[in-house]
Order: structure tokens, then C-alpha cells, then sequence
């Protein structure tokens, strides 16, 4: 965990828009808390995900659930204020990664999902809807909260995107070793390309020990990767990569994480280019 110079561009579309918000905007325009102890009925579009803040007073468990009225699929995620689903530190099998996503189908029902996921302090957070194959879907959503000061976990600098490490990237391949340490609460490290000329990003991570996962985003885009690897090269659980196009001038957010939540230390090396 070692953070870095952050780029603006980055902060600026990284953020999920909970905490920057017109000072202007009239009242009906502001997301809805998401309820808690109560249920709500809303309307989620297919371009416009349905977007509920909670301010947690401290670290507990938040469960969320949705369910849709009719035949909508419904997808939940708990992210953090920038966006970024949280790891799901409960996972009995203790793989934190995809993270705080539901697309699990309860009972059969394409429209009903639930999480309950470790808020690690306090802060904002948000449940976030979207729909799948359909124009729109109406539904109802219900929160809990369960306050558990035990379970706090110390903050993580680099382990969201606002403190990600910039790097420039060109034809000359750039090296950094860096580490996680899920047992010291260091899941994932950050980075954020600078991509200086066009052509194909080649995104490489080695580990001669521990499991690892590499994801590549688009600034403010964190729910859907560009790109993913958790194939463990060369049957290495530590070796993955992944290549996608870019342009002069583009920002790529690269995500390093612990496959385990209860992992060792996990000393790596980032390397990165860009070919014609």
C-alpha cells in the first residue's frame, strides 16, 4: 500500500456524484436516502441506474434488498462515495471480488436481489440499481443497518481510486512493485495511466507468491470493468494482465486486488506499455 500523486482528471470523474452535487439543485433532484427499517418504491431506467446514499454513522453491516415489481432484472451493488463497490469482506469463501454486486436471481426472480456488506467506518455510501434488458423496471427497495464498532477497519489511502498512484505510460515499459496485505486491511491498490500516445495498453502483474486479480476501468465508470483477469497465468496465482486499446491523452484506472480476504502479504510487480 503506498500512495502516490493523484491525477485531477481522475478525482474529478472517479467520484459517483453523492458528495458533488450542485449547491443549486432543487431538493427533488437530490438522490434518495436509501430507507432504512422501511421500504420505498422507485423506478430504475435502463440508462440511469437508481442511486440511494446512506450515511453510516460508524462501521456495521448494511443489508440492502430489491425487489422488482413485475418481470424487471434487477442488479444491486454497495459502493463506497466514489463509486466503487466494497469488497465483500463476509464471503464465506473468503474471495472479497466481485464485490458488492448481486445478480443472483433469489428464489428464481430475476428482479429480486439482497446484500449485507461490511461498512468498514463512517461515511457515505450508496446502494446503487440498475436494470437489465428492459427500458425501465419499478421495484422496492429496503435497507438495515446494524452499527458494529468491532469490525472498524483503518482507511486505505490507495485502496480507492481518488489515491490511486499516476503513472505516464508510452511505448517504454514502466515498472513499480508495490503490495497488498489483506490481513492489515490492504485489499486492492489503485493506479491511474496516463496514456501518452495511442495504440494497445498492455497491463501485466507478477507475484511469485499469493493470489492476485487485475481490473481495468474507465474514470467514473467502476461498476463495469473495461477489462479483467483473474486466469492465473502460466498456472500462477499471481500472474495476470490484460490489453485494451486506448488513445493520446486517456486515463485508465488499473485495480490490483487480493483474491483472499484473509491473504498474507502479497509483494508484486505492475508493468506497463503501450504498443503501436
Amino acid at each position: 500500500m503506498r500512495a502516490g500523486p493523484v491525477l485531477a482528471v481522475v478525482v474529478a470523474a472517479g467520484l459517483v456524484g453523492l458528495a458533488t452535487l450542485p449547491a443549486r439543485a432543487a431538493a427533488q433532484e437530490l438522490p434518495p436516502d436509501l430507507p432504512i427499517g422501511a421500504a420505498r418504491r422507485a423506478t430504475v431506467k435502463a440508462d440511469a441506474p437508481a442511486t440511494f446514499p446512506f450515511e453510516a454513522p460508524g462501521a456495521g453491516l448494511l443489508t440492502v434488498v430489491v425487489q422488482a415489481e413485475g418481470e424487471g432484472d434487477l442488479v444491486l451493488f454497495l459502493c463506497d462515495d466514489e463509486g466503487q463497490p466494497l469488497p465483500d469482506l463476509l464471503d464465506p469463501d473468503g474471495q472479497p471480488f466481485p464485490g458488492g454486486r448481486s445478480d443472483r436471481d433469489l428464489l428464481g426472480a430475476r428482479g429480486t436481489e439482497a446484500l449485507t456488506l461490511l461498512l468498514p467506518a463512517a461515511g457515505r455510501y450508496a446502494a446503487v440499481v440498475e436494470v437489465n434488458g428492459s427500458a425501465e423496471a419499478r421495484f422496492v427497495i429496503s435497507g438495515a443497518f446494524a452499527p458494529t464498532p468491532g469490525l472498524a477497519r483503518p482507511a486505505d489511502p490507495d485502496g480507492r481510486p481518488s489515491g490511486a498512484r499516476a503513472l505516464t505510460v508510452g511505448g517504454q515499459a514502466v515498472s513499480v512493485e508495490d503490495a497488498v496485505s489483506p490481513r492489515e486491511h490492504d485489499h486492492r491498490d489503485w493506479f491511474a495511466l496516463r496514456c501518452e500516445r495511442a495504440g494497445t495498453l498492455r497491463v501485466v502483474v507478477r507475484a511469485a507468491e499469493g493470489d492476485l486479480r487485475l481490473d481495468a476501468f474507465a474514470p467514473g465508470r467502476l461498476r463495469a470493468p473495461l477489462a479483467s483477469s483473474d486466469d492465473d497465468e502460466l498456472g500462477v496465482p499471481g500472474n495476470e494482465s490484460v490489453s485494451l486499446a486506448v488513445q493520446e491523452g486517456q486515463v485508465v484506472l488499473v485495480r490490483v486486488a487480493a483474491v483472499f480476504a484473509a491473504a498474507e502479504k502479497i509483494p508484486y510487480r505492475l508493468l506497463v506499455a503501450i504498443t503501436p
